[in-house]
């Protein structure tokens, strides 16, 4: 009992004086005030941008995870908060401040772990970083959470919030509220959480693309990011209190810090937020966020010339999974492919199942198959394509490794997946008919060496074939995973995919840069921690993937409560990346191909399946039943579309030359969003500016059927020119834009 009295009058006289050691630390920049003190973290604005109360509730907190190394490991993890910490603060001369915190205590127990914050002011924002050092030898820090920035005062309908899902995501009102509009196709949900709502995301990965979110409004903002080169795998998560109508914003960064193994403490740097309360709309946050990446990236000058003049992509499957599917010859590939993208005006062919193994099968060995002509007809075939003016990439899957592969699984392809903690395989299975197997796939770990070999050994082989770039699938939609395996040179766990994946495509593309400088690699998904790797992105995320419907778009119109598709998000910030609309269809339906047109994006069919071939070569659209053996089917309905598929491949040959006799401002233009210009109507207007900055050109898109007025202003500039797709010029310029037609003005 004496010992339990002294123990409490202890811990009482310890958390006293770590209050007591808490008087305000202050910082400022000209839009707001920054305190730190026992309350917690608060940030009051000097003018509209939302407020951060505080609380004191812990600020940050980590995850302890036990060495996988230690001989009784039992997978036990713990939790520290700073609440339970001695901690020691100054205030430093440059008006920065500091928090270090020497151990780590949880309970009676101790841990050789120092934390040290560093708050300081960097171009306008507030920057919080921490150098955390593990000097235990039985302990992993698995994660670390915070700063955290409690009772948001957010007013969604005056200050939405902006959430980089795909291409973006808008929310203009709380979860708890009626939605006049859930945008359906991969648009983040608020799943309950008690009495709160949390919607939360990895980074990197296709849910979440960018290391910022925004609560925006039109004259005020507040973003919360983490500027962190390193791309490192980390979790935004925002909760919302219908109680107190109050928002919780937390960074959860999964450094995976390594206990020590040589006597010396490891120190993982990082900063770990950025706080940007700002005077103007949604894109001064969006230039802060790229202004800060253009310090130590370059994103485009990986890209050749002609990747800037490629206006769609025509993807073919010649061999199917199944084996009994061998759609098209190599000899097809100058010849009948060609003749069907030339009807569409698509440039880029894209050869998926070109292989002995046909689509997602055997991975990731890919030989040339005899069926389809072999070798030489490939080369032959590629060659021929080149000679129509196209240009030609391969495939090749990132990560899968196909267990059916018997010999190559045995070798070696089981020994390089990743592990997961119980030992077991990281594993997708893939199913592409219902009469044949599923194949059992390993998820290879990015950032094994002898997977990079791999993965370097197939794009010379398609540069030696003479394809002009190399897809390797998935590397930018999945996020990160731990990976337990005691033999692929990390530490264990580690983070494989994700961020190694990013590192992967990075030295995949300096590799093929020295071997053939217009060689490209792609990637499917987006995300930008590997946007100066790849030079082309095939758009399976949020925005790219899938048509809008009328209510999609009359709902980012008309700004409607609701989660609304907000694709400038990522082309304001990367308007040099180019990506792909996606519809897994080997039509592209109007609204669609106008989607692409005003939002900068390539235009995009899939051939996968013998009705898509013989849709191409009739122009007629199939039927829902011609796909019943397919187990994906649920994918493949035509109900949405309203016209014969020939009309449909004209209008996307028709825009596509549209696009390209406006090459210098829809082609190799910059996408400005709405910098520039104002416009008033029941429309969508986007901007595009040219390399000199001298020419705007503004697209008007009219989704709906009736007429469109509008009144466009754009103050110290002329309009000398109006057109649209098949009008060179458009007589009424001013005139109301007729239904589902999209029209370009000019000013100078």
């Amino acid at each position: 009992m004496k010992r339990f009295i002294l123990s409490f009058l202890f811990m009482l006289g310890f958390a006293a004086a770590a209050l007591a050691a808490s008087p305000n630390l202050e910082l400022k920049t000209e839009t707001a005030t920054l305190v730190w003190n026992a309350q917690g973290l608060s940030i009051t604005p000097t003018q509209g941008s939302p407020s951060v109360a505080g609380s004191p509730r812990p600020v940050w907190s980590m995850a302890l995870l036990e060495n996988p190394a230690n001989p009784d490991y039992s997978g036990k993890t713990l939790i520290i908060e700073d609440t339970e910490q001695r901690l020691e603060q100054k205030q430093i001369a440059d008006g920065s401040f500091e928090v270090f915190y020497p151990e780590m205590r949880l309970g009676d127990r101790t841990f050789k772990i120092s934390v040290r914050l560093t708050v300081c002011v960097k171009d306008g924002a507030f920057q919080m970083n921490a150098d955390v050092t593990n000097g235990t030898t039985d302990w992993v820090v698995s994660e670390f959470t915070g700063p955290v920035l409690i009772g948001i005062d957010a007013d969604l309908s005056k200050t939405p919030l902006l959430w980089p899902c795909g291409l973006g995501e808008k929310f203009t009102t709380t979860p708890d509220q009626p939605q006049e509009v859930n945008d359906p196709m991969w648009g983040q949900t608020w799943p309950k959480a008690g009495d709160d709502y949390v919607k939360s995301a990895q980074y990197p990965s296709h849910p979440f693309t960018m290391q910022w979110i925004a609560f925006a409004g039109e004259q005020f903002g507040l973003s919360v990011g983490s500027y962190d080169p390193a791309r490192e795998s980390k979790r935004f998560t925002v909760r919302y209190s219908p109680g107190t109508k109050k928002f919780k914003v937390s960074i959860i960064h999964l450094p995976q810090i390594p206990a020590m193994t040589d006597g010396k403490p490891v120190v993982w740097s990082k900063n770990l937020l950025n706080v940007l309360p700002y005077s103007g709309d949604w894109h001064v946050a969006a230039r802060h966020y790229r202004a800060w990446f253009d310090t130590w990236a370059k994103v485009g000058e990986q890209k050749p010339e002609w990747v800037k003049n490629m206006s769609g992509m025509f993807l073919v499957i010649l061999k199917q999974q199944n084996g009994r599917h061998t759609m098209w010859k190599y000899s097809d590939i100058g010849g009948a492919i060609c003749d069907a993208a030339d009807a569409m005006g698509y440039d880029f062919i894209a050869l998926f199942g070109w292989h002995h193994g046909g689509h997602d099968h055997l991975y990731p060995e890919y030989f040339p198959a005899e069926e389809l002509g072999g070798r030489e007809e490939l080369i032959k075939g590629i060659a021929a394509a080149h000679a129509r003016g196209k240009r030609v990439y391969m495939y090749a899957n990132g990560q899968l490794i196909d267990s059916d592969n018997k010999a190559f699984w045995e070798k070696e392809g089981e020994a390089l997946s990743m592990r997961m903690k119980d030992g077991s395989v990281a594993h997708e299975v893939w199913q592409k008919f219902d009469d044949s197997p599923a194949h059992f796939c390993g998820l290879a770990c990015s950032g094994n060496p002898r997977w990079f070999e791999i993965m370097l050994g197939l794009a010379k082989q398609a540069n030696d074939f003479g394809a002009d770039g190399l897809l390797f699938d998935q590397l930018g939609v999945g996020h990160s995973r731990l990976c337990f395996a005691p033999n692929h040179g990390h530490p264990v766990p580690s983070m494989g995919h994700g961020t190694q994946a990013a590192y992967l495509l990075e030295k995949l593309d300096a590799a093929m840069k020295k071997i053939n400088p217009n060689f490209i690699i792609l990637t499917e998904g987006l995300n930008d921690a590997g946007a100066q790797a790849v030079s082309y992105y095939h758009g399976m995320c949020f925005g790219a993937f899938g048509p809008p419907n009328a209510t999609v778009l009359n709902a980012m119109i008309e700004n409607v409560p609701g989660n609304l598709r907000f694709p400038e998000l990522y082309r304001y910030t990367f308007p040099e990346v180019t990506l792909t609309i996606r519809d897994p269809m080997p039509v592209e339906h109007p609204c669609f191909t106008n989607y692409a047109c005003v939002f900068g994006l390539n235009h995009e069919i899939e051939l996968r399946y013998p009705p898509d071939k013989k849709c191409v070569l009739t122009g007629k659209l199939p039927t829902t039943q011609e796909y019943v053996e397919c187990h994906s089917r649920d994918r493949l309905g035509f109900g949405h579309f309203d016209r014969e598929a020939s009309e449909c491949f004209a209008y996307s040959k028709s825009v596509i030359e549209f696009q390209k006799a406006h090459a210098d401002l829809l082609v190799r233009g910059k996408f400005v969003d709405s910098d520039g210009f104002t416009c008033e109507g029941k429309l969508i207007a986007k901007a595009y500016t040219d390399e000199s900055g001298k020419k705007l050109g503004v697209l008007l898109w009219n989704p709906n059927k009736e007429p469109a007025p509008f009144t466009l202003t754009v103050p110290g500039k002329k309009l000398t020119h109006a057109a649209a797709p098949g009008e060179a010029t458009t007589a009424d310029a001013l005139g109301p834009v007729p239904g589902e037609s999209i029209r370009l003005m000019v000013f100078e």
